[in-house]
């Protein structure tokens, strides 16, 4: 074959090789020089965009019986397809990425609370109950729900999630980027350290945890103690570790971003 240029005249010849994902791409070869001039991409891609939105506790009680979870978006979660590429839902819970079709691998898309710079792990079942869940592409929009069979310790999962990043980005939007808050940050939830260990609390130690309900307390990821321990991640940052400074700043904090004097509402 010869391809020819408005300057050189060139002779290739076609070759295949497989390309990171087990495909053959078929690519030319310099027939005189032996070196690869053009290779090709003959993998198929498909736009997916949509909406992520999750059943998460309203206002700025916990989770309980008479404050039962409803739909909102839920921004920044992890879309990640079969075939390897990963994209981000934005403030909004909009996503929009491109992924490769493969006739071996089913069209699904994974979406998780694994997001780039807030991610949520579930104590009580060290991880293995952790958010993630399959939808299959669809051409048009896709409208993803997650948590539509709430409890306890799925909704406090995407609590967690969207009330840390909620906290973050009024921080951000009022001092300006901070390369500390962009490192990821971990929020471990329904923590159940079991007798003599008591619930009924919220700890920051360079991540955030939230402890499970029991007989005296709802669970902690509410709005507001969500905030105050995000406070301390701040502070963490700053180096300022006093302790009565510390509490009233993380108490301002969460009363700001979710404007409310009451620093966990019912919780007991």
């Amino acid at each position: 074959m010869a391809l020819r240029h408005p300057k050189y005249i060139t002779y290739f010849t076609p070759q295949s090789r497989s390309n990171e994902r087990g495909q053959d791409s078929p690519y030319f070869v310099d027939a005189e020089m032996g070196g690869i001039v053009l290779e090709e991409d003959d993998i198929d891609h498909l736009q997916v965009h949509g909406s992520v939105e999750a059943y998460h506790t309203p206002g700025n009680q916990p989770d309980h019986p008479q404050n039962p979870p409803v739909k909102g978006i839920l921004p920044y979660s992890r879309l990640s397809a079969e075939t390897g590429e990963v994209g981000f839902a934005n403030e909004l819970g909009l996503f929009d990425f491109e992924i490769s079709e493969d006739q071996g691998i089913d069209p699904l898309v994974s979406v998780d609370l694994q997001g780039e710079l807030i991610y949520v792990v579930d104590y009580y079942s060290s991880g293995d109950d952790n958010i993630r869940e399959q939808w299959p592409i669809l051409d048009g929009e896709m409208s993803i729900v997650l948590n539509e069979q709430p409890s306890e310790y799925s909704t406090s999962q995407i609590n967690a999630f969207r009330n840390t990043n909620m906290t973050r980005e009024f921080f951000v939007s009022r001092v300006g980027r901070w390369d500390y808050l962009q490192a990821p940050l971990m929020a471990v939830v329904n923590v159940d350290l079991g007798e003599p260990f008591s619930g009924c609390n919220a700890i920051y130690g360079g991540s955030l945890a939230f402890f499970a309900s029991d007989d005296e307390c709802f669970n902690a990821v509410s709005t507001t103690v969500v905030s105050h321990e995000y406070g301390h991640h701040i502070q963490h940052g700053l180096g300022i570790n006093h302790f009565a400074f510390a509490e009233g700043y993380s108490d301002s904090l969460a009363e700001m971003v979710f404007d409310t004097p009451i620093i966990g509402e019912h919780f007991f």
